[in-house]
This record gives C-alpha cells, structure tokens and sequence, in this order.
C-alpha cells in the first residue's frame, strides 16, 4: 500500500504528505498526525534522494515564470491605478453647498427682496 490517511497506524519508515509538505520519520510503528483527509505517501529513503533534485529543477523552472507574473501584475495595477485616477478627474462633482455657505458668499439676487410673492 503506497497511500496512508492521517490517523492510521503504520509501520516504520517515512511518510510524506504533499498537500502541506510535511515529513513523518517513523523508527517503530505509530499512528499518523492529521484528520483522516490527510493524505500521506510511503517514501523509501532513496527515493527521498531522487525527488529531492526533481522538485529543485521544477522550482528552478518555474521561478522566470514566478516573475514575470509578479511584474505583469505591477505594471497592470499601475496602469489600472492611473486609468481610474484620470477617469476619477472627469467625474467632478461641483455642487458643494457647505463651503459656499461657510465662505460667507452671498447670494447673487441681492437687490430683490427675500419675500418669494413680491418677486413676482
């Protein structure tokens, strides 16, 4: 049996669990850590070897592709900041009836009387 579940009792040797990186180094038989979703692998100790070259090359690999990403993504949010910064300049809302009044700006029909029947 090559797979084991969190929980299991196991005879020695080492386990891995690849969702979460985890090593268990058994010297006798015991029980497995982790809820029983938790998948583990049966590992030989050469295999540890072999893999572990295979995982660096793959990290070696894909580590231009990490970058170029991360700065694709930069230079997307820049442009999208900007976009909605100049986009934002259009949309000026004029009309702010507090600061007039709190300027002491008067009112531009002075000369009439404040009384809205002697207007007519």
């Amino acid at each position: 049996m090559l797979f084991f579940r969190g929980g299991n009792h196991v005879a020695k040797g080492h386990y891995w669990a690849p969702a979460n990186g985890s090593w268990v180094d058994g010297g006798r038989e015991h029980l497995l850590p982790g809820a029983h979703d938790t998948v583990y692998l049966r590992v030989h100790p050469v295999a540890m070897f072999l893999l572990a070259p295979a995982i660096g090359l793959a990290y070696f690999l894909t580590l231009p592709l990490i970058a170029i990403v991360f700065a694709a993504a930069a230079v997307l949010t820049r442009i999208a900041r900007e976009l909605a910064h100049s986009l934002g300049a259009l949309a000026y809302f004029e009309w702010r009836p507090n600061e007039a009044y709190l300027a002491g700006k008067g009112r531009k029909d002075k000369g009439q009387g404040t009384n809205p029947k002697e207007s007519h």
